[in-house]
């Protein structure tokens, strides 16, 4: 990743192409960034890119369906790559890939609001057909899309953010009174005809944002409003073993994270009919030394605070995950984004204090105390954390989002505000100011 990252910023700034690292051939998310990686290098003319090879393991990913059973915006990417080789290569291209892309193209010219994909599309019509006028939207898009500081966003997911906050900041005094109604009437809008919700409106529903939104309007009339269509997409979309996977494509496999946010939204909105025993149970046989894998967010404690919960019925699991969090706490009173990394970090820590708070009583004293006071220091002057990336995407790559960060710290602060008193000791006032000589 390290090497891709360097490769990648030494060709936006330097005149010269340099060689294409050696690159693993690997399948999923990380192959196609490999492809990525290996199409920008041929449209660059870098040394050591390799057309034929590009041809040939798009081809392969694209499959005999020509990709019709993957995600869509995953299916322009491939296109792209088949256009840049085939442009490389002086070989015809299918008719199939200018259709794609005048297709999917949206009203303002990007593609699934992903300046990544966009920014694809352009490079390989430059080279295929640069007087076509879906180039010239893609170029408006995307400098419509750059950012005062010259830079683009990978996406922005207002559904999900908005989910998460709503989740974060439930029974907040000044969040219930100006914002939580307005939240929840903008979730409840923005479900899919399918019953779904998308992380964003621009996108088809997936079974994480779902499960999300779902928490979030849990006890609200919204609730009850969608609970029909989002219980009949809950059925669905659940696979044959009473799991979930994140997206409608044929690539894609349970999640524990996002098996968890769907069995816990659709425990709290009462979607009816749906025996939850057998994911409860995958879930707790998937844990290994209290800690489980997530498909979404790095922190080993995003993982913990999400699946906890869930596991009602399952004491030892919980027992566990609450001594591998506890474990884990460093000397400064934070969680640490990555396993073993040398210093704390907010989003983790507020993870950390979610989990905890799911199994009260797991902690020693001084464990919730310490984490309350890490956040209050490291807290910024007008309120919100900074971190570092913590999100998967572009795969194998990292993001952050300040709502986000925002949402899962405050989370921690306010579980660790109001979960049980009778077996945690109260979370510290603020510390004064530190003296400067």
């Amino acid at each position: 990743m390290a090497v891709a990252d360097r490769w990648m910023r030494d060709l936006a700034t330097h005149p010269h192409a340099r060689a294409l690292p050696t690159l693993p051939t690997l399948d999923g998310p990380h192959g196609r960034r490999a492809l990525y990686l290996r199409a920008l290098a041929v449209a660059a003319g870098a040394p050591g890119a390799d057309a034929g090879q590009l041809l040939g393991l798009t081809r392969a990913a694209l499959g005999t369906d020509r990709g019709r059973a993957i995600k869509p915006w995953q299916r322009i990417l491939l296109f792209t790559f088949e256009t840049i080789a085939c442009s490389a290569l002086n070989a015809p291209l299918p008719p199939e890939n200018l259709d794609a892309f005048r297709e999917e193209q949206s009203e303002d010219g990007s593609y699934f609001a992903m300046p990544l994909v966009t920014g694809m599309v352009h490079i390989a019509l430059r080279r295929q057909a640069p007087a076509d006028s879906v180039a010239r939207r893609c170029c408006d898009a995307l400098l419509s899309q750059q950012q005062p500081d010259g830079t683009w966003r990978f996406l922005i997911s207002e559904v999900w953010d908005t989910g998460l906050m709503a989740r974060s900041l439930r029974g907040v005094p000044d969040f219930e009174t100006s914002a939580r109604s307005h939240a929840q009437e903008f979730l409840a809008a923005a479900q899919s005809e399918d019953g779904g919700w998308g992380c964003t409106t621009r996108l088809s529903s997936d079974n994480d944002s779902t499960g999300n939104t779902l928490l979030a309007l849990a006890g609200t009339p919204w609730a009850t409003r969608v609970r029909t269509s989002a219980g009949r997409y809950t059925h669905r979309r659940r696979t044959p073993e009473g799991l979930w996977t994140t997206w409608q494509s044929r690539d894609d496999g349970p999640a524990p994270d996002v098996v968890a946010h769907m069995a816990a939204g659709a425990r709290v909105v009462r979607v009816p009919g749906l025996d939850l025993t057998h994911a409860e149970r995958w879930l707790a046989a998937l844990q290994t030394e209290g800690c489980w894998p997530s498909d979404w967010y790095l922190p080993p404690t995003y993982s913990a605070a999400e699946i906890t919960p869930v596991l009602s019925d399952h004491p030892r699991s919980r027992h566990a995950s609450a001594q591998a969090v506890i474990a884990a706490q460093r000397d400064d009173g934070g969680w640490p984004r990555i396993r073993g990394e040398d210093h704390s970090s907010p989003t983790a820590t507020g993870l950390a204090l979610t989990a905890l708070c799911a199994c009260p009583g797991a902690a020693p004293p001084g464990v919730i105390e310490a984490a309350v006071r890490y956040l209050i220091d490291t807290q910024d002057g007008d309120g919100t954390w900074t971190d570092r990336p913590l999100m998967y995407g572009p795969r194998p790559f990292l993001t952050v989002t300040a709502p986000q960060v925002h949402a899962l710290t405050s989370r921690g602060l306010r579980d660790a505000l109001t979960c049980d008193t009778t077996t945690q000791n109260s979370p510290p006032s603020p510390r004064p100011p530190a003296a400067h000589p």
